[in-house]
């Protein structure tokens, strides 16, 4: 909570969104998340987000350093 209102003021602006350190949230961790006021956190996992996934727990999409067709063929699978 601490770095978060440092961020604000840093920022002037809210920070709405939180990352768990090293991606990983067990029930606990996301219970305190929610109770520090958050609106959503980002986990670790690939995947993506859908409506109905759970805010507290969202997934990332790694994205890999590909060039041009590389990349938009990989983005593909994902669409």
């Amino acid at each position: 909570q601490r770095s978060r209102a440092y961020l604000e003021t840093l920022l002037d602006c809210p920070v709405n969104g939180f990352s768990y350190p090293n991606g990983s949230a067990d029930a606990a961790t996301i219970a305190h998340t929610r109770a520090a006021g958050f609106a959503y956190a980002c986990a670790s996992h690939t995947d993506v987000a859908w409506r109905g996934s759970n805010r507290f727990c969202l997934p990332r999409l790694w994205a890999p350093d590909r060039p041009g067709a590389a990349f938009a063929a990989w983005l593909n699978r994902w669409l």
